[in-house]
């Protein structure tokens, strides 16, 4: 047995091992990558839900507003009386 027979047995063994490793380390990557979508999707449906209650407590807040002021104008002609 040579010594190019030596290097290419050697670099055949390397190169297996190294095609392994990157098979494991790529899976890895896309499980991870999975958990990090059900993350982001977990935080944009809660963002969602506070833009509604913001959204709903805005629209209340503008019928307070509306509300209060026709009860200074009610309020306004019964002094008057």
């Amino acid at each position: 047995m040579e010594s190019y027979d030596i290097l290419v047995i050697g670099l055949s063994v390397l190169l297996a091992v190294f095609l392994v490793l990157s098979i494991i380390v790529i899976v890895k990557v896309m499980k991870l990558v999975k958990k990090v979508e059900a993350i982001t999707d977990k935080a944009q449906d809660a963002a969602d839900n506070v833009q509604d209650i913001t959204a709903k407590l805005s629209s209340a807040a503008s019928l307070s507003a509306i509300g209060s002021a026709a009860a200074k104008l009610v309020n306004s002609f019964k002094k008057e009386k």
